[in-house]
């Protein structure tokens, strides 16, 4: 009788197992990039364009920038590049005193993450001199910028790419080697005009060339950044 009521006590007051948190999508479902050709454009708030205008399909447009900056045409730029069928993707400003992984978490939560998981190209990390920033503080954050790209790849499932100019990633190419962070990061996309890149280590090839910021297009009446699929 006692046996019985012990194990009915048990049963009551039994613990209740709580599921483990996990990331959103695992890791082997970042699939490797399409292989694209043509142009394509990046944008931010400093270019107006009439989309309905624009003949390029691809629209990579600035999001975020440290870790408060939001771009401000980016609600109107994902809802025009929507209306007119574009495939889209975003990129965020790095900032080398800012820790990486608010930086990381303000670059998702300002897109969704709905829409930073299903937007059509992979995240990008645009690393360029800026804020009185020098190559050796750039080459010093680049740990920072693998734990930003790391946190992107366990919230979203999602690999990063790298823009930068030709001249950086030659400053950078030893250290990206050393932090693997080809692992992390699809193909670049690397700027140099009007030229091909020529420093691309770790990687083998890139994914695009920006060869002019001073490129016209149809739907635009200002210069623009344009990009070949490589």
């Amino acid at each position: 009788m006692f046996k019985r009521f012990f194990n009915w006590i048990k049963r009551i007051f039994k613990p209740v197992n709580k599921p483990v948190n996990k990331p959103v999508i695992e890791h082997n479902r970042s699939k490797p990039s399409p292989k694209l050709k043509g142009k394509f454009i990046d944008i931010s708030h400093w270019v107006d364009i009439d989309f309905s205008k624009l003949p390029i399909k691809d629209v990579i447009m600035k999001a975020t920038e440290g870790t408060s900056f939001i771009d401000s045409k980016l609600r109107s730029n994902i809802s025009e590049c929507e209306k007119y069928d574009k495939r889209i993707g975003f990129y965020h400003y790095y900032r080398v005193r800012q820790s990486p992984r608010d930086q990381a978490m303000h670059f998702i939560n300002t897109i969704g993450l709905d829409t930073f998981k299903s937007c059509y190209h992979l995240p990008v990390i645009d690393i360029e001199l800026g804020n009185n920033d020098s190559e050796r503080a750039l080459l010093a954050a680049l740990k920072d910028v693998k734990t930003f790209a790391q946190t992107i790849l366990e919230l979203t499932g999602r690999k990063c790419r790298i823009y930068t100019n030709d001249h950086l990633m030659d400053w950078f190419k030893n250290e990206f080697t050393r932090l693997e962070m080809q692992n992390l990061c699809d193909l670049p996309w690397i700027a140099r005009y009007p030229s091909a890149p020529k420093n691309i280590a770790p990687w083998d090839k890139i994914w695009a060339h920006q060869y002019t910021e001073n490129g016209k297009v149809k739907g635009s009446n200002d210069k623009v950044d344009l990009n070949k699929f490589m």
